[in-house]
């Protein structure tokens, strides 16, 4: 089990900021670096530290600004969303990524959209699952989107079958579980050794809003506990929005909680 970093909460613009977080923690705690190819300046920030961050224990995120593998194949927005992808896993392959999160959608749609989303997404997937291969890169399929957002694609007992019928690697975003009333113990146990990963946020139980772990209604170290019971092996990581990443002291702390936790 690794402790991660999510760069989502540290935008592009002060991208080296990130170090403020992890450096404390000499190695226990990771990065979990998310992608903003659709930034020309990113990609050179990236080279400009890399040495600094191969020091860390490393995961990604998969492309998410401007990116959608649910579009139809051979649009522009798709093949956009592949470029981005491809560049991911090549950084990844060279940083020893642990994996790479996947959505099957970015985007809000309406009820009668779903069905052809969901199509896309699903004919799109062994594209998507051949390139990680390409590069050695392990897939991680995330429960992504939130009901009050009208991004969700997948309910949970949905979310559970399509893991299983793709044969998936699993990463658990425990906020999206919480906010769309998700029974969290009943999906860790029914995916079980798939989940290799979690992200860890906080919300009402409404909205997908990434506070920090304590902030919000999700009784975070029951969490903890049924993690240690049945996925003792799956990697964690803070993933946090940037308005509450500001207080670098407190997300310190937090991190500081889980290592604690997972010394008993």
């Amino acid at each position: 089990m690794t402790l991660f970093f999510s760069t989502n909460a540290v935008p592009c613009r002060i991208f080296e900021k990130m170090f403020d977080y992890v450096e404390p923690f000499d190695g226990k705690l990771g990065l979990e670096l998310f992608p903003e190819f659709d930034k020309p300046e990113y990609e050179g920030l990236v080279e400009k530290n890399f040495e600094r961050i191969r020091r860390y224990p490393v995961s990604f995120h998969g492309p998410y600004y401007d990116s959608d593998f649910s579009c139809r194949k051979g649009t522009e927005e798709y093949q956009r969303s592949i470029g981005y992808l491809e560049k991911t896993l090549a950084l990844g392959k060279r940083l020893h990524s642990a994996y790479v999160v996947y959505h099957h959608n970015n985007r809000a749609f309406a009820p009668g959209e779903r069905d052809g989303i969901l199509a896309n997404a699903r004919e799109n997937f062994p594209e998507i699952r051949a390139l990680c291969e390409k590069y050695g890169v392990t897939l991680a399929v995330e429960n992504a989107g939130v009901k009050f957002h009208k991004n969700m694609l997948l309910d949970e007992g949905e979310f559970i079958e399509e893991c299983r019928r793709l044969d998936a690697r699993v990463l658990i975003d425990i906020g999206h579980a919480h906010a769309n009333g998700w029974n969290l113990p009943h999906v860790m146990e029914a995916l079980g050794s798939r989940i290799i990963s979690y992200h860890l946020h906080n919300n009402d139980g409404v909205r997908d809003l990434h506070q920090r772990i304590f902030n919000g209604t999700l009784d975070f170290p029951e969490f903890l506990k049924t993690c240690e019971q049945l996925t003792p092996e799956a990697d964690l990581v803070l993933e946090y929005c940037p308005q509450a990443a500001e207080d670098i002291r407190g997300v310190r702390e937090d991190a500081q909680d889980i290592l604690e936790f997972l010394k008993k």
